[in-house]
């Protein structure tokens, strides 16, 4: 009596047991194939079409999609000393340079990170820029001043007395504004060291101050602060300023006399004592001495210097609030601050202030000190916290300490979630969801991992890692959710390899979720998909999702769509696991087998195959070609018999997408077989 069993082709990819131990539906060969939604056929990869005609000559080193609201979104592609952009409302387009000279020696990633309307650029290397929604390009932030300005006693004005040994300090500040005036930007003075003090003598001085070299290309004013007399540096307030062309202010303020002063501290309701302290002139017995005295002036009407206070370990200090930008590869956005890395210092994070992405005071990071010399790789917010992978360990942020808070505890904010496989690269994470919950899915040199903020997982338990991936070079490896496909694409360099020429697919919808024999979450799994790239994004274009690529030979290609690959060809091949239709020891014998299969083209052929495996006996297959007009159960006829048996499909460039949905071969019991492999 025959036996007709399903042989089911939804279980994935399964390289880590023996083809003879799988479960129903796990193959050993998913080559340019993936899943669908709610839906345990297996199909062929589709094709794909080039974006632009024109190549871009440049070496591309990362390739972005930057959205905004009540603007165009623009693809963006970073190649050589250039940044290129093309409108991204449209399948088809030409990229223009928006941005040149750059420095190129050094860039392995590109990334970006949005807020407020704002695209925030990342390479590494060069500062971060900003494209604005309007599409202008800047850089994020301004340089810290590195120089001091000079103090000469020649300006103009009636000048003012400055006791003898008393000191007043002045520093300055480079800015941006707009046509109208308004500050958009500010640089700060870091140190004291940029400032420069006026020591008195008693005499009279008419303070003429030279700003220093200029430190940012794109300011357009400077201003000039000062201290009290006898002040501490950064309290100050501006005496003025001027377009950034202009190399000197003068203090024209004049001194006060004592009546002067004591109807200012009378209308304010100070004391004269207080009155006294608080200019920090000469004291009560010297005043009484000499009623009319000069007193230099206090402190300037102008604005009050920009800085923030915090208290550590019981101590308040002030610092400048306009800190530097650090030169980043990583950021995205916490309690409306941008967290970024710093390739300087890659132990730390910074975080600028809430809702400005150009003010970070100097006090505004957190150091992650291991035992190890380990460093951030990348940073992406999840559910409640920024998670942060160093290359040996992930850690969650928890809260960014602000100066407000009662005490500014940088070092209490962390908790370690794993310790011992970390994160490597920029672009190797991606935000997705198996429908209960937020999770992040992440390039570990032990495999694609999954965490949820609280717990971590692994996703490749199906996959020998370590003989299909170049883990030597996962730096230059992509990982990006396709939302609408419900799966992850890992684009990586296989062992062997020299550049990302190949892509894994991790199905994730529930449809697909796999439970491992440890009851951890699995992903099922199709690779390899013969598809690399030196970029690679999602776009939302006219409400649809797009993963589009960046290729050497200068192209962006929209990805998934149509039968035809121009970079290469589609060879799809699946082969199932070896079965055992009456047991191990029992040979079998088949006549026939039917491939069922969903609807191709009017002319579209694929061959399927079977392998006999026979103890003892080289294996042997029978292949045929078979029609695909129809969804039918296609019947193959052959003469095999074996112990075991492997049923496939391959089709190299299909004219119609194939669908595979399962295998019925048609078995007759042969007996027991003997050493020789004859019953």
């Amino acid at each position: 009596m025959p036996v007709l069993p399903d042989i089911l082709v939804n279980g994935g990819l399964v390289e880590t047991r023996d083809p003879t131990l799988f479960g129903p539906g796990e193959l050993q060969k998913a080559q340019d194939a993936y899943y669908k939604a709610n839906n345990p056929a297996i199909w062929s990869v589709l094709g794909r079409r080039a974006f632009n005609t024109t190549p871009i000559a440049e070496t591309i080193f990362g390739l972005r999609y930057l959205e905004y609201d009540g603007f165009p979104d623009v693809l963006i592609v970073r190649a050589g000393d250039k940044i290129y952009e093309a409108d991204a409302s449209n399948l088809t387009g030409e990229f223009t340079s928006k941005v040149s000279g750059l420095t190129s020696a050094g860039v392995a990633t590109f990334d970006s990170c949005h807020y407020n309307n704002q695209q925030v650029l990342f390479d590494g290397v060069n500062r971060n820029r900003v494209r604005d929604k309007d599409g202008t390009y800047r850089f994020q932030g301004m340089l810290p001043n590195t120089d001091a300005p000079v103090y000469q006693n020649a300006g103009s004005g009636v000048g003012f007395i400055l006791a003898a040994n008393s000191v007043l300090t002045y520093w300055i500040e480079e800015q941006v504004r707009d046509g109208n005036g308004t500050i958009l930007r500010r640089n700060s003075c870091s140190s004291p060291g940029q400032a420069v003090t006026a020591t008195g003598t008693g005499a009279s001085i008419k303070p003429r101050i030279f700003r220093p070299a200029q430190v940012n290309p794109d300011a357009t004013h400077w201003v000039l602060y000062v201290s009290a007399v006898d002040g501490l540096f950064p309290i100050g307030a501006s005496i003025g300023s001027a377009t950034i062309d202009v190399l000197f202010i003068d203090d024209t303020r004049s001194s006060f006399t004592l009546p002067k002063l004591l109807t200012i501290a009378d209308a304010h309701g100070i004391p004269f004592g207080g009155a006294i302290q608080i200019i920090n002139q000469l004291n009560q017995a010297a005043l009484a001495a000499a009623a009319l005295v000069p007193i230099a002036p206090g402190l300037p009407n102008g604005e009050i210097y920009q800085t923030v206070t915090v208290t550590l370990d019981n101590i308040t200090q002030m610092f400048p609030r306009n800190g530097p930008i650090p030169i980043a590869t990583t950021a995205d956005i916490m309690e409306d601050s941008m967290v970024m890395n710093d390739v300087s210092d890659r132990s730390k994070i910074w975080f600028t202030f809430p809702d400005n992405i150009d003010q970070m005071p100097y006090t505004n990071f957190i150091r992650f000190e291991t035992k190890g010399a380990d460093e951030v790789q990348w940073v992406r917010f999840l559910g409640r916290g920024a998670i942060v992978a160093l290359r040996d360990s992930i850690w969650r942020i928890d809260t960014l300490p602000q100066p407000v808070d009662a005490s500014f505890q940088i070092s209490r904010v962390k908790t370690q979630l794993e310790g011992a496989h970390g994160g490597i690269g920029t672009l190797t994470v991606a935000a997705f969801s198996f429908g209960q919950r937020n999770l992040l899915a992440y390039i570990s040199r032990a495999g694609i991992m999954v965490t949820d903020g609280e717990t971590w997982s692994i996703l490749t338990g199906d996959v020998d890692w370590q003989s299909r991936v170049d883990i030597t070079k996962l730096n230059q490896a992509y990982l990006v959710n396709n939302p609408i496909d419900f799966r992850l694409e890992f684009t990586y360099t296989p062992i062997g390899g020299a550049v990302n020429s190949e892509t894994m697919f991790l199905h994730y919808h529930e449809s697909h979720a796999k439970a491992s024999q440890e009851g951890d979450e699995r992903a099922k799994i199709t690779v390899p998909i013969k598809r690399g790239g030196r970029g690679k994004t999602i776009a939302n274009v006219g409400g649809a999702d797009i993963v589009f690529s960046a290729q050497a030979d200068g192209k962006l290609y929209h990805e998934w769509i149509g039968l035809v690959d121009p970079l290469g060809p589609i060879d799809f091949e699946i082969q199932t696991g070896d079965k055992f239709p009456f047991g191990v020891g029992h040979n079998a014998r088949a006549s026939r087998w039917w491939v069922h299969h969903q609807a191709g083209g009017a002319t579209q052929r694929a061959d399927t195959f079977a392998v006999q495996r026979t103890e003892g006996q080289d294996d042997v297959e029978e292949s045929r070609d078979f029609p695909m007009k129809r969804r039918e159960h296609t019947s193959v006829y052959a003469d095999l018999q074996g112990n075991a048996f492997i049923f496939g499909v391959r089709a190299t460039n299909p004219t119609a997408q194939i669908g595979i949905d399962y295998f019925v071969p048609e078995f007759n019991d042969e007996g027991m077989a003997t050493d020789d492999g004859e019953a």
